[in-house]
Formats: structure tokens, C-alpha cells, sequence
């Protein structure tokens, strides 16, 4: 028996500034935060310049400790960014 999530107990998706390109995937659980899943993204990601979360509206998520809410959301940066 497999362990781990299957695609579709997932409600949270992360996708490139461009919206087309989807980074990963992950179900956003009680207690998972803000500054979570910024830490989440520091592990897969690199930036060579700062980067931020932003929301379906453009919005940016703040790098806090408020319940992160399952949606989309989209990295922003003016540098490059390489995936491990």
C-alpha cells in the first residue's frame, strides 16, 4: 500500500508567476500557517532574487502565522527561479 497524498486530497496548488506552470501541491491542514508554507517553498525552490506568495487576486500572503486558506497561489519574483 502506497502512503502519502493522492492529487486529489490536495486543495492547495502553487503555480509560477505565469499561472500556468504548477510548482507542487499540498493540503493546507488545521494548524499549517502562512509562514509554513513560504518555508515549504524555500526547500524546493531558489531564488536569486526575494520572491513573495501572492493570492488568485494578486493579493500578496503575508509571511505570517495566520491559518493558511487551501487555493491557489503564485509565486512572484524579478529573479530567476530554479526548482530542486
Amino acid at each position: 500500500m502506497r502512503s502519502g497524498l493522492i492529487p486529489q486530497d490536495r486543495d492547495t496548488y502553487i503555480y509560477y508567476k505565469d499561472g500556468d506552470t504548477k510548482i507542487g501541491s499540498l493540503r493546507a491542514t488545521p494548524g499549517m500557517t502562512n509562514a509554513n508554507l513560504y518555508s515549504m517553498i524555500e526547500h524546493f525552490c531558489t531564488f536569486s532574487m526575494s520572491f513573495r506568495v501572492c493570492d488568485e487576486v494578486g493579493d500578496p500572503l503575508p509571511k505570517d502565522n495566520a491559518e493558511l486558506q487551501m487555493g491557489n497561489y503564485f509565486l512572484e519574483t524579478d529573479g530567476r527561479t530554479s526548482l530542486y
